[in-house]
């Protein structure tokens, strides 16, 4: 099989006028046959010009920008500053709505990291694979190859990204609620004594 990655010169080339040509001429003194013929199913973009190698080292450095540089932190903070929370138990379901889209994004990531690790045909009977699962595999690895390879590790970054998100607007959340909590069992009220302002610990 022709590995793209070792011929992106000469692919490039190919893509001139009579490069399909030349290059079928190329490959023919090596016994290998290309057909002729424009086999193009689907539109160009960006990607198409780009070798696996390339792609592959895109996505790493788009990985160690987002890891690196994207402002999860600052973001959650003002997410939270645009709408505070008022009593313990909005922090909560706030909490659990956090842990639960925070799931759904974990178990994506991991759908995606096994459908990518088993990009060859599946070795189990079609009747074990349900129609569902067969159109997301085979979706996750048709954006695989429309992309080079970058698609879905870009996927995967952006999503880890919005997971630092979410856990830092955890933090967030917590820190209030701390500050609430002392706000209302530790600081006396200035019109009664300690005593009568202090609410039951029950």
């Amino acid at each position: 099989m022709l590995e793209c990655q070792f011929s992106s010169g000469i692919l490039r080339k190919a893509k001139n006028k009579n490069g399909g040509t030349e290059l079928r001429n190329n490959l023919k003194r090596y016994g290998m046959s290309l057909p002729s013929g424009r086999r193009k199913s689907q539109p160009c973009t960006t990607f198409t010009s780009l070798c696996e190698d390339e792609a592959k080292q895109m996505g790493k450095d788009y990985f160690t920008l987002c890891k690196e540089l994207f402002p999860s932190a600052a973001l959650a903070n003002l997410s939270l500053a645009a709408k505070p929370v008022v009593c313990s138990e909005e922090t909560s379901k706030r909490l659990n709505s956090v842990q639960w889209a925070n799931q759904i994004v974990h178990n994506l990531i991991t759908t995606i990291q096994s459908f990518e690790q088993s990009s060859l045909p599946v070795q189990q009977p079609v009747s074990s694979i349900s129609d569902a699962e067969n159109a997301a595999r085979d979706g996750v690895v048709k954006f695989s190859r429309l992309t080079h390879g970058f698609g879905n590790g870009a996927m995967i970054t952006a999503w880890q990204a919005f997971q630092e998100f979410l856990n830092n607007y955890a933090l967030e959340l917590n820190k209030t609620s701390m500050v609430k909590q002392e706000t209302l069992f530790i600081k006396p009220s200035p019109s009664t004594s300690s005593h009568a302002s202090l609410p039951n610990h029950q």
